[in-house]
């Protein structure tokens, strides 16, 4: 029994493996991470408690992040940085 919740944790168990804060590259490497066949889960960060909502840089104080399954690390990362 704990065997098998043990599994199921580790199954359900993701890791970053992109993280930019331009909208541009998040979107390119979602697109080559999901027609490659990788599932993925995605997280924008927004922060808050800026009053201008255009930074100094003109970004929007967003972060951008990837997250793949441990299994897949090694075939992502030669997606990405091919």
């Amino acid at each position: 029994m704990l065997n098998k919740l043990f599994q199921r944790l580790k199954e359900n168990h993701w890791e970053m493996i992109f993280f930019t804060v331009k909208i541009e590259e998040y979107c390119a490497i979602k697109y080559k991470l999901m027609s490659n066949g990788i599932k993925i889960k995605t997280k924008i960060i927004r922060h808050k408690g800026v009053r201008n909502p255009i930074a100094i840089n003109g970004s929007r104080n967003e972060y951008y992040e990837i997250y793949i399954q441990p299994k897949e690390i090694e075939k992502a990362n030669k997606i990405i940085y091919s």
